[in-house]
């Protein structure tokens, strides 16, 4: 899916918008934050507070832009500087404050519940020409964060994503080192987990 195609909506807190990749289930209403998971996008400008989000884990990477400093409030105080391509997580019931550390930064997150989803994200940069890329079952997301890559019929610029189901073993092709991208996988939970 190219960029241009993801639905743009508020934040929950009204301080700015989001380039939503996909929300499931697809009616969900995420203010109420009724829904399972959410992938998205968002231009940081200003610091300010994250949306509160119960029940919900958080996984967040910087993919353009300045650091943000993450500012965890309440029993679990703490501070996590958050820089380009590197991944955090935390639970979205916890009072973030986010300092914006240099340029406007440009983030990749989800939201999910993990009572029903299992989640991950990682960021990969592809270093040859021609790669690899083996998927285990699950719902996954291909989303270019760094230059372009072809992945079979489809070319991804940079935010432009791709979603898979199933198992997959993929030919990515990237002209440039510096091609970056970041899989997240997404599964269900069984019942006896």
């Amino acid at each position: 899916m190219k960029k241009s195609q993801y639905l743009q909506s508020p934040w929950k807190n009204g301080k700015g918008t989001t380039s939503q990749i996909e929300i499931f289930p697809a009616e969900a209403d995420f203010t109420t934050s009724h829904f399972l998971w959410r992938l998205s996008s968002a231009r940081i400008t200003e610091s300010g507070a994250f949306s509160i989000f119960p029940e919900h884990s958080r996984l967040l990477s910087v993919i353009s832009g300045g650091a943000l400093e993450l500012k965890i409030q309440g029993s679990k105080k703490s501070s996590h500087l958050l820089k380009a391509f590197t991944i955090f997580e935390f639970e979205g019931i916890e009072e973030v404050h986010c300092e914006l550390q240099g340029d406007a930064a440009v983030d990749l997150g989800l939201i999910f519940n993990p009572k029903w989803v299992i989640a991950s994200m990682r960021i990969e940069r592809l270093e040859k020409s021609n790669s690899k890329l083996k998927l285990e079952d699950g719902i996954h997301f291909i989303v270019c964060v760094a230059e372009s890559l072809k992945i079979g019929n489809y070319e991804l610029c940079v935010l432009d994503s791709l979603r898979l189901e199933g198992c997959h073993e993929l030919q990515l092709q990237s002209s440039n080192q510096n091609t970056r991208i970041a899989i997240v996988h997404i599964q269900n939970r069984t019942l006896s987990e």
